[in-house]
């Protein structure tokens, strides 16, 4: 055996340990995070590290019985490794389950392929060019369509994320592209056998690259779902932040919430010498509501009030619900008092309307405002807030005697 070919053995084996030790990796992780589909992708780097040691047997020139045996050992592991790495990749990017049954398609397949590979390369066996052409051909040309087939699964998916691109799915696009190429070289290669091959030196470093491709899609894959879990895990705090300081019927902020935002407000107030106003939202003889139509009558009040509130203020305006039917708006950066009498006159229309129940009954609302400034009312949050309160409690007042009764019901 000379230099060359001892290379080359050692560079099989260097890939097919590489192989496994990815397998190990993808089957280890399988079993960490419960995912089933890396014991398909764990498979067909099992597969790959078989097909490694066996690949210097393609240019190995033999025949009968020993022909199909090796040919039986270089195709069947590359067979399988292109059917579980479509299986299992597919199964991890779309997420879904690998029943039984699908692994033995693999399994039947890859047997057929390799059957029918062997066929054809006894059938030539007359025609070394066209014994390779067959050989080498049919399992290089078969990679190249299952990485393309993985890349575009990829690119269906979901990206990750504020709906960025994952890194681990550009690294399996590319290391699949390069794989691609390489497996497609040598495909175009074993076609053209009869005009000669290239120098086993750069055949194996060839091989080599596409190995390596290979490998780095189980990187990448590997990759993905790590940042798909840490994009989920981040959402699930960022909801249930959200939901602990949100109120659950109206999805507005909370007292807490609000309370946080006003502060903020008052402190850039401070800072840019300007005006922050706090609105008392309260609505007439709500409780009325309750009693005639029942509390779900008057859940449907509160969300399409919170909902109209939202829509008559400002982009940088906040509006929260206290409790009950009381809704609280602040409104930062106001530089003129036109500022608040704009606002506060688009609340006293969003509060006048009607509700439609499910059942056709129609519901007349209406409510009162009540306003305080700072600096002129208060200096802090807490007596900005009273100061709203007792504006309120004066326009409710005012318009005891001419207000429509929040419980008036007319016929749909």
């Amino acid at each position: 055996m000379d230099s060359l070919q001892l290379g080359t053995s050692a560079l099989a084996a260097i890939s097919a340990a590489m192989a496994f030790a990815l397998a190990w990796l993808a089957w280890h992780f399988a079993a960490r995070r419960h995912v089933d589909a890396l014991r398909d992708v764990a498979i067909a780097w099992i597969a790959l590290g078989v097909a490694a040691l066996a690949r210097p047997l393609e240019r190995v020139d033999a025949t009968g019985v020993t022909g199909a045996l090796l040919d039986v050992a270089s195709t069947l592991p590359a067979f399988v490794h292109v059917g579980f790495l479509v299986l299992g990749a597919t199964a991890l990017l779309e997420e879904h389950a690998v029943d039984a049954r699908r692994r033995r398609d693999v399994w039947l397949g890859a047997a057929v392929a390799t059957a029918l590979t062997v066929a054809l390369s006894l059938l030539a066996v007359r025609t070394p060019a066209v014994q390779l052409m067959v050989r080498v051909g049919v399992r290089a040309a078969a990679t190249a369509l299952a990485c393309i087939a993985v890349a575009r699964v990829i690119a269906r998916t979901p990206r990750t994320g504020r709906d960025a691109p994952s890194f681990g799915a550009g690294i399996a696009r590319g290391a699949l592209l390069v794989a691609s190429t390489a497996a497609a070289w040598q495909a175009g290669t074993a076609m053209l056998a009869a005009r000669g091959l290239p120098s086993l030196a750069l055949w194996s470093m060839v091989v080599f690259v596409e190995f390596v491709a290979q490998c780095a899609v189980a990187v990448g894959l590997v990759v993905w779902i790590l940042d798909r879990e840490v994009s989920r895990v981040t959402a699930m705090h960022q909801s249930a932040e959200h939901r602990a300081a949100s109120d659950a019927l109206t999805g507005l902020p909370n007292r807490s919430r609000l309370l946080d935002r006003l502060a903020l407000a008052i402190a850039g107030a401070r800072r840019d010498n300007e005006s922050v106003a706090v609105c008392y939202v309260d609505l007439d003889d709500f409780k009325q509501v309750n009693d005639r139509h029942g509390h779900a009558a008057g859940d449907r009040v509160l969300r399409t009030v919170a909902a109209r509130l939202v829509g008559a203020v400002r982009a940088p305006d906040t509006v929260g619900r206290m409790g009950g039917d009381e809704f609280v708006v602040v409104m930062p950066r106001l530089r003129s008092r036109d500022d608040i009498a704009i606002v506060v006159s688009r609340l006293r229309a969003a509060l006048r309307g009607d509700v439609t129940l499910d059942d056709g009954t129609v519901i007349a609302i209406d409510g009162s405002v009540g306003c305080a400034l700072f600096p002129d009312a208060a200096i802090d949050a807490d007596a900005l807030l009273a100061a709203a309160d007792e504006s309120l409690y004066r326009d409710k007042t005012r318009r005891q005697g001419e207000r429509w009764p929040l419980a008036a019901v007319r016929s749909a």
